[in-house]
């Protein structure tokens, strides 16, 4: 019985929560967020990330900011992703040098 189980729990998937930065396109600053990963082995093979936490929902939530990450609706864009001005803007300055 002792063996069956301990073949469950290494077969069994485990979850992580890491905190990171990263640069939010909407607000035009860095945030903090949870980043959770379902299938989490170790630092160099974490697996896919499945759900976003972020920091600043409830400031944006006040100042009705919609994103994604925002728990009204998963359809508003993501703020992590550049729109398409910004690629356009990028690519020009890019062009300039």
């Amino acid at each position: 019985m002792l063996e069956h189980q301990k073949k469950a729990a290494v077969a069994q998937k485990r979850k992580a929560l890491e905190p990171q930065e990263r640069f939010c396109h909407i607000l035009k600053k860095k945030i903090s967020i949870l980043v959770e990963y379902p299938d989490y082995h170790g630092p160099l093979n974490k697996g896919t990330e499945s759900t976003l936490y972020c920091g600043n929902i409830i400031p944006c939530f006040h100042n009705d900011v919609k994103c994604k990450y925002s728990g009204i609706s998963p359809l508003y864009r993501d703020p992590f992703l550049p729109t398409d001005s910004e690629l356009a803007e990028d690519e020009e300055s890019g062009a300039d040098r």
